[in-house]
């Protein structure tokens, strides 16, 4: 079982896998890393609504502030600026922003 380094989702803008850490990023700047897989996180019950974009994104849609599509390519622009790439596969996912 993993166990929670965040008190409240809701302060989490997303999670993203490096190799088998996975690093959460939190409103304000600050990262804290875990030493779990994504995959692992993803399955737990408080990142349901989450939105997985990638292999290496895990987006709270809370925070999303554009879709981008560029060309056959679509990207996520967050609140914090941040731009994570949606991989071909995983763009049916934006349609549950709609």
């Amino acid at each position: 079982m993993v166990k929670s380094l965040v008190k409240n989702t809701e302060e989490v803008l997303y999670l993203k896998a490096d190799t088998n850490y996975t690093v959460y990023n939190l409103k304000g700047g600050k990262k804290v890393v875990s030493g779990f897989t994504l995959k692992r996180h993803e399955e737990r019950s408080e990142y349901n609504h989450f939105l997985r974009i990638s292999r290496a994104y895990l987006l709270n849609p809370k925070y999303i502030k554009e879709v981008i599509d560029q060309g056959s390519d679509k990207a996520v622009l967050l609140m914090d600026g941040t731009l994570a790439r949606v991989s071909r596969k995983r763009h049916d996912v934006l349609a549950q922003l709609a």
